[in-house]
């Protein structure tokens, strides 16, 4: 069984995979994966974007859900109003990423955010790359009824979110309707 509450990490971006903190949107009863600003340092944490132990506050979790807002009605249908939120979050200024040799390798290595304000400038960045480059025509929405997330798709095949859980519990119910006795 999945947790409803549990972060989803198969968007593509993570622009995306931040809006996927609520879940279930179109039921009667969407689900707040980040309610807390402890829930917003641990998403933040696992999301790879600041490092182990950070905090949040409850100034940061408003910003983080207002962005988020922002974002998924920008995804849906522009409106300027989310325009100027999302732009002022991008506005500020992050430590740049580096390069790094590693076996002979160049690597890009994104160090860590110094905290969540500066996490929530990549993500905002993150969304005006996606909503503005080649991504944009790739964006598709959950196939399932009771799921509304958004995801990258580059093949044009992907129906759902997650073939694990939205995909697996709708072909399940489907299986179940047409083998229900009359």
């Amino acid at each position: 069984m999945i947790d409803r509450t549990d972060f989803r990490w198969d968007a593509g971006r993570p622009s995306l995979d931040l809006i996927a903190t609520v879940g279930y949107r179109p039921t009667a009863a969407p689900v707040e994966r980040i309610p807390t600003p402890e829930r917003l340092a641990r998403w933040l944490e696992d999301a790879g974007l600041t490092a182990a132990g950070g905090t949040a506050t409850a100034a940061d979790l408003e910003r983080f859900q207002t962005v988020r807002e922002a974002l998924y009605r920008l995804v849906r249908d522009a409106d300027t109003a989310d325009v100027a939120v999302v732009n002022d979050a991008a506005a500020v200024q992050v430590r740049p990423p580096q390069l790094r040799a590693t076996g002979g390798r160049l690597e890009r290595s994104a160090p860590p955010a110094d905290g969540p304000r500066d996490a929530l400038a990549l993500i905002a960045r993150d969304g005006i790359e996606l909503l503005t480059g080649p991504d944009a025509a790739h964006i598709g929405v959950c196939a399932a009824e009771d799921c509304e997330l958004f995801f990258v798709d580059r093949t044009g095949r992907r129906r759902f979110c997650s073939a694990a859980s939205c995909g697996t519990r709708t072909r399940v119910a489907a299986h179940r309707a047409r083998h229900r006795p009359t």
